[in-house]
C-alpha cells in the first residue's frame, strides 16, 4: 500500500512538471507570435478605396498619406479621415478599416453641396455643417445663392468662419422647411436684415418672409401659392410677412425682380 502511494505521488508530480513545461511552452509560442506579428508580418502594402466620390482611388490613397511597410496593428490611422477631407473637399467623411492579413479600406461618403455665400465677388460653395467646398468665380448651378453674409475665412476642405454667426439658425431653419414644403429650386436666400428676409424661387416669385418667426407657416402658405402658380412666368413678390396674424395673410404683386433677387442657378 506505501509503495502504491509513493508511486501515485510520483506521478502526480511528474504530471505537474508536464503541465508546467506546456504552460511555458504556450506562453513562448504566443509571445514568439506576437512578437513576429508585430515586427515581421501584417505589413500593410494594399488599401484599398469604396464609396462614392468625384475623386480617384490614387488621389484619396495619396491624400490619406497612410505609409505602406508599417505593421497593421500599430499604424497610426487616426489623422487618415482629416487628412483625405481637408484635401479632397468633397468626402465628407471616411471610415477606416483594417482588412487581415496586410489591407487598409477606406469607404468615403461623398460632401454634399448645400448653399453658396456670396462673398467679394467669389461663390463659395459650403455643406451643412459649413465646410468649404469649393471657391468659383461664376454661381454653382443647383444650389441658392446666400446674400447679405460676409466670411472672414473660407479655406477649400476646412470650416468657414461667418462674420455674424446669428445667421446660421435661421439658415437651417429656412432651408430644413423649404425641403419640407417641397418648395424646389431655390436661387437666392437673402439673410442681410433677419427682420426682412427674403427667399427667390425659380428666379420668378421672391418670398417676403418678414422675420424669422412662424417660419413654418409662412412657407406651408409660400407652397401652396406657389403649386396654383405652376406654369405660369409672372415674376412678382409674395409677401407672406404677415403671417400668422393678418386674415388677408398673404398676397402676391407683379413686378420684375431686381439683379440682387436672382441668380443664375438653375439647371436647365
Amino acid at each position: 500500500m506505501e509503495k502504491q502511494a509513493v508511486k501515485k505521488k510520483r506521478r502526480k508530480k511528474r504530471a505537474s512538471h508536464f503541465l508546467f513545461l506546456y504552460i511555458a511552452l504556450g506562453l513562448a509560442t504566443v509571445i514568439t507570435l506576437t512578437v513576429l506579428s508585430l515586427t515581421v508580418f501584417f505589413h500593410i502594402d494594399t488599401v484599398k478605396v469604396a464609396g462614392d466620390s468625384m475623386y480617384s482611388s490614387e488621389q484619396i490613397i495619396t491624400a490619406s498619406q497612410i505609409k505602406k511597410d508599417v505593421n497593421i496593428f500599430t499604424a497610426d490611422l487616426s489623422s487618415v479621415n482629416d487628412n483625405i477631407c481637408k484635401a479632397l473637399p468633397y468626402i465628407e467623411s471616411v471610415k477606416i478599416n483594417r482588412v487581415f492579413p496586410t489591407t487598409i479600406k477606406l469607404t468615403v461618403t461623398k460632401a454634399e453641396k448645400y448653399v453658396q455665400v456670396e462673398n467679394g465677388g467669389k461663390y463659395t460653395v459650403i455643406n451643412k455643417s459649413g465646410k468649404c467646398l469649393e471657391i468659383s468665380d461664376v454661381p454653382v448651378k443647383g444650389i441658392p445663392v446666400l446674400r447679405g453674409i460676409s466670411l472672414t475665412s473660407n479655406v477649400p476642405g476646412v470650416r468657414v468662419t461667418f462674420k455674424d454667426t446669428d445667421c446660421i439658425e435661421p439658415l437651417n431653419s429656412i432651408t430644413d422647411l423649404l425641403d419640407k414644403n417641397e418648395i424646389k429650386n431655390t436661387t437666392v436666400i437673402n439673410l442681410k436684415d433677419l427682420q426682412d428676409v427674403f427667399v427667390t424661387v425659380d428666379n420668378r416669385v421672391v418670398l417676403k418672409l418678414g422675420s424669422t418667426g412662424n417660419l413654418d407657416k409662412k412657407l406651408q402658405h409660400a407652397a401652396l401659392t406657389l403649386e396654383k402658380q405652376q406654369g405660369s412666368k409672372k415674376t412678382g413678390i409674395l409677401n407672406l410677412s404677415r403671417i400668422p396674424n393678418d386674415k388677408h395673410q398673404a398676397y402676391f404683386t407683379s413686378c420684375d425682380l431686381l439683379a440682387e433677387q436672382i441668380a443664375d442657378v438653375i439647371k436647365k
